[in-house]
């Protein structure tokens, strides 16, 4: 449906011919979807009513179809280079087959108002409000199962990884970009029948960008137990215990296209480590959801087809599995590669590490693409790229060496399901050019853009937007007018991840640096990881930090912050469970275990003048990771210290400690380290000792003296 509305609004002069059949599936489907979900949900077993859904599923996808067919003629037909795409596909009469599919929705309709002795589902239908009125999840992608290619030994691999030894519950990730098969390489694995062998408590679930947690939590159950009207009014959290409490036996899930950290961290709850072999089995996009889903289990990365296997596919595809007669289509056979997915209406353009001389023009025309990433030497994204009303992910990098920015003169506010916009160069973004635009409820990642792009047009109509990045002068962010561009952020509930990167090139940034951090009303109010660099603010700021209530991770990059001496204050970061601190010159770093009752995580790097890591942070019971890269001696040994003093105490919890490189610790001289040791434990025996301290600066042994 939502792509049929798309249609209409943006290729109004294409479908000039069929535009009365398409208003006519734009008004009847509703119905025949409505059909579909009552007779689901009244669980009908009625021959006829069976029958009849059966066909209104067809006809629903042939008019999908009928329509994506109709628009690559429409576009593809005068486009350079794809001659042989319409050898394929001119001859076939799209209009007519629309026209076709229009015609037997019609009938499906008349038949559906002569159903007198199916009072039942009519009643049903009349009385379905908005309230009661369930939304229809994306259908499940379509998989080919006649169609597998070049799966056989990743089906092995993943079968004999889900089989594995580990007792421990595992998560088992399949990553690629899309349209390289995740899902049906997981549906492959999921029916193998060493699997079906080996899993007691088999269920799928697919997580769509705008899924609901307790349809997926209830699906899970209908697989394990006979769902009850209590468990069916149960909310989240209560729907996740009895799903915990229900998976006893051994258990696979699957866990289809999940796209963010916070997708998986929702649900994640509901899946027990009984340690009995369990395995979750997820898909996903990006690498980073997947680590973050199981650092200790590597995901399995899908590779693209070879030439020989795209070839198998492409005839498995158009020629129903025979060989392609020679007069059909006269295409080199390196070329292969790129045809299943054209012949699939081109859905991914990935043409990474590859970087062209231009902009990639000929994907202006290719409106089904909902996956694009590219590099070349470009300084702006044309206006032509809103016609790509399907596009849900953008990935545009710039090698220009020219431009350090890059300017969107594409109408985002017309691509109604982008999710992610990406440019390595921050992007500038302009305000809605109609004053009466919706909001963007389906975009959740800008990175990066401009300060000057932080307006209360742009920002104030991406409401859903979870991942932010700004680059640039921040110090823009922060000119109070009539109320700063940062002020603007405040609109945004749902951010978890912030980015404020602060390049002023070809000026040097200490010259640029921030005087101050906004008050903490002004962030976003649900933050949960913020990264600074080369903002160069006083450590006395990082109060305003420790004051956001749900700031879980904090990443201070190149000269974040400044100075000799960061004093913590009673009541801050209070849920922060990670914090690293990079190319920083502060020596005193001065805390207390209570300051950091959450703590989890710490990451030191280059910081070649900080004296110690407080020892009482090794009171943190929950802390779990230090880890050292290129930091002075003395702070190397103090990471030692702490987790000598857990292993000495209660409190250890197996503190891990990395230090690179590894002399750091072990460069000094036992005898001098004893005897200066010695001194000081002497004057404490005796009555002289007045809190002597004896200290080593810079970490190079004998060559530098003590900070002071």
């Amino acid at each position: 449906m939502e792509s049929l509305k798309q249609l209409v609004i943006y290729n109004a002069k294409l479908i000039i011919n069929v535009r009365d059949e398409v208003d006519g599936l734009i008004r009847d489907l509703p119905l025949m979807k409505a059909i579909i979900e009552v007779s689901t949900e009244m669980g009908r077993e009625d021959a006829v009513v069976k029958e009849l859904v059966s066909r209104i599923r067809a006809v629903t996808f042939e008019a999908e179809d009928a329509v994506d067919a109709y628009l690559v003629e429409g576009t593809s037909y005068n486009l350079k280079g794809k001659k042989w795409l319409y050898k394929v596909f001119g001859s076939i009469n799209h209009a007519s087959k629309l026209r076709e599919v229009v015609k037997n929705i019609q009938t499906i309709k008349e038949e559906v108002d002569k159903m007198n002795n199916y009072q039942m589902l009519r009643e049903a239908l009349q009385h379905r409000g908005p309230a009661g009125r369930r939304r229809m999840e994306r259908r499940l992608p379509d998989i080919e199962k006649d169609n597998v290619v070049g799966f056989d030994k990743a089906t092995a691999t993943l079968v004999d990884r889900l089989t594995g030894k580990t007792e421990d519950l595992q998560v088992i990730s399949i990553i690629g970009m899309g349209g390289l098969g995740k899902t049906t390489l997981a549906h492959k694995v999921y029916n193998d029948p060493i699997v079906l062998h080996e899993f007691s408590t088999l269920a799928w679930i697919y997580v769509s960008p705008t899924y609901s947690k307790d349809k997926l939590f209830l699906s899970i159950l209908k697989g394990v137990t006979q769902v009850t009207s209590d468990m069916s009014n149960m909310g989240e959290d209560q729907l996740a215990e009895e799903v915990c409490r229900q998976l006893t036996w051994k258990y696979l899930i699957v866990v289809d296209d999940v796209w963010e950290e916070e997708d998986w961290d929702s649900i994640k709850k509901a899946f027990p480590n009984h340690k009995n072999g369990s395995r979750i089995l997820l898909t996903t996009r990006f690498k980073h959801v997947a680590v973050h889903a199981d650092q200790h289990s590597p995901p399995y990365e899908l590779d693209f087809l070879t030439d020989v296997q795209s070839w198998e596919l492409l005839q498995k595809k158009v020629f129903g599995g025979g060989d392609c007669p020679q007069d059909q289509v006269n295409l080199p056979r390196e070329h292969v590669g790129y045809i299943p997915d054209e012949f699939k209406m081109l859905r991914v353009y990935h043409s990474q590490p590859v970087s062209f001389p231009r902009f990639p023009s000929e994907i202006e025309r290719l409106v089904h693409l909902t996956y694009v990433a590219f590099s070349g030497d470009f300084k702006t994204i044309p206006l032509a790229v809103s016609n790509l009303w399907n596009l849900q992910t953008l990935i545009a990098e710039t090698s220009s060496r020219t431009t350090r920015t890059i300017d969107i003169k594409a109408d985002i506010w017309k691509m109604l399901k982008l999710r992610h916009l990406h440019t390595n160069k921050p992007s500038q973004l302009h305000d809605p050019v109609a004053k009466k635009t919706e909001d963007h409820d389906s975009l959740q990642t800008l990175t990066t853009i401009t300060p000057q792009s932080c307006t209360e047009g742009v920002l104030g109509r991406t409401p859903c937007l979870k991942k932010l990045g700004i680059r640039g002068k921040l110090a823009t962010l922060l000119e109070e007018k009539q109320g700063s561009l940062f002020d603007n952020l405040t609109t945004l509930k749902q951010l978890v991840t912030l980015k404020l990167l602060n390049d002023v090139f070809p000026e040097p940034p200490s010259e640029n640096r921030l005087q101050r951090l906004p008050l903490p009303n002004k962030f976003p109010p649900n933050l949960k990881r913020l990264t600074l660099e080369d903002t160069f603010l006083e450590w006395e700021q990082m109060h305003v930090l420790g004051m956001l209530p749900k700031l879980e991770e904090l990443k201070l990059k190149d000269n974040a912050f400044t100075g000799v001496r960061w004093i913590l204050v009673d009541g801050d970061f209070q849920k922060l469970k990670a914090l690293q601190i990079w190319k920083t010159d502060l020596v005193y770093w001065v805390a207390k275990a209570e300051h950091f009752p959450s703590l989890q995580h710490i990451v030191l790097k280059d910081c070649w003048r900080l004296w110690e890591i407080p020892s009482s942070l090794g009171n943190l019971e929950i802390l779990r990771t230090i880890k050292i890269h290129q930091t002075s001696r003395p702070a190397a040994e103090s990471a030692w210290k702490i987790k000598q003093q857990q292993q000495e105490s209660n409190v250890y919890n197996g503190l891990k400690v990395e230090i690179f490189p590894p002399d750091l610790v072990q460069g000094s001289s036992p005898a001098a380290a004893a005897f200066t040791g010695k001194i000081e434990q002497q004057q404490q025996e005796s009555n002289v000792y007045s809190g002597l301290k004896v200290e080593v600066f810079p970490p190079d042994l004998g060559r530098g003296s003590s900070p002071g």
